[in-house]
């Protein structure tokens, strides 16, 4: 994997060229990567845009700008969501109301981008309480996390006109005068859109494939039960092979990069790793000591001490390793008296160490 170091990331409100017709943005967010990459494809009807960065005054002054300034001339026809994350689709409702473009995605995208901005609600679903205790968050953590969700999850994407054109895998599609197949990766979110030109030079890989902060396999009270670590692995080692080295890749975040076969056996290997250590801490603790909670995977987990900013994603991360090992059925789950799950290892794990 080389990243273009030699790169300088385009300021608030501008564009540079990464490829014949194609322009690269930045969208300012108030989160850790402080940035989402943005994409404008010149057709001749118009520009179609990938990804939109998150609702917020500040986000819409930096699009007016754009639209004001490199993207003028031309009339935004399409927004392409490339996995229904608020970081990717927090605006996107606002910018197809402002510039009547359409919204094209993969199905599960739509649906849940869709979702999560009509989830509003006056009273606040017991689940949340009971999934974030199931995380072992203190008082003070859990008081805050819960205050963030009274109002619902609609504050994160904005309203989404109804109606897109879904993005099917396997299809081909013309955009900016290339022909582009259409793939779906899995883990970080479901159906991620890929898509990779026909001459397998470009590659729009969303958070799929990040160079420098590769995305987090995470679970979240919607889907409390998930194991997106499997998910992840299982298309990582059937897609690795297929994808072509030499392309450049135009990526979520970070710098765009080339060799996405090379990235994604580095995430894969960043992960299984993950994982192998929480195994080993089970092992190591022996079957008499308490169960793991995810807030007590951190130090095993991560190389920096976690502060309050990354302290929920940091759970979210831990649960997921967690429930990976457990279910292949090398760790149990147990729920304490105070409504933290609690994991072991299994006396099948311990055996087989032995």
């Amino acid at each position: 994997m080389s990243v273009t170091k030699d790169l300088v990331p385009p300021q608030a409100g501008e564009m540079q060229e990464i490829a014949e017709g194609i322009l690269w943005g930045r969208v300012s967010m108030p989160y850790t990567l402080g940035h989402v990459n943005v994409y404008a494809l010149a057709d001749s009807d118009g520009w179609t845009l990938v990804d939109t960065g998150v609702p917020g005054e500040s986000c819409k002054a930096e699009w007016r700008a754009l639209l004001e300034g490199p993207l003028k001339g031309r009339s935004v026809r399409r927004l392409i969501g490339t996995h229904a994350h608020p970081d990717h689709m927090g605006l996107t409702g606002w910018l197809m109301r402002k510039t009547g473009a359409e919204l094209w995605a993969p199905r599960a995208v739509a649906f849940g981008a869709v979702a999560m901005s009509r989830a509003r609600w006056t009273e606040r679903p017991p689940e949340l309480e009971v999934f974030y205790r199931g995380l072992g968050y203190d008082a003070e953590n859990l008081e805050k996390t819960l205050l963030g969700l009274d109002s619902g999850y609609g504050h994160l994407i904005g309203p989404l006109p109804i109606g897109f054109t879904a993005l099917t895998e396997g299809a081909e599609i013309s955009l900016g005068g290339r022909l582009w197949r259409v793939a779906f990766a899995q883990g970080h979110a479901a159906d991620q859109l890929l898509l990779t030109s026909a001459e397998e030079d470009l590659m729009i890989a969303g958070d799929a494939i990040l160079p420098e902060n590769p995305a987090p396999l995470a679970i979240y009270p919607m889907e409390p039960l998930a194991d997106p670590a499997a998910e992840f692995f299982a298309w990582a080692e059937a897609a690795a092979p297929r994808l072509p080295e030499g392309a450049l890749v135009l990526p979520g975040h970070d710098l765009p990069f080339r060799d996405p076969r090379a990235g994604l056996r580095s995430i894969m290997e960043r992960d299984r790793g993950r994982s192998e250590k929480l195994r080993a801490a089970m092992i190591a603790r022996g079957p008499e000591a308490p169960g793991l909670r995810a807030v007590d995977a951190f130090e095993h987990l991560f190389r920096r001490k976690i502060g309050p900013k990354l302290y929920g994603l940091a759970a979210s991360q831990a649960i997921a390793h967690l429930r990976h090992l457990e279910i292949r059925g090398e760790v149990a789950r147990t729920t304490d008296s105070e409504g933290a799950w609690r994991f072991s290892p299994t006396p099948e794990l311990l055996d087989k160490e032995s």
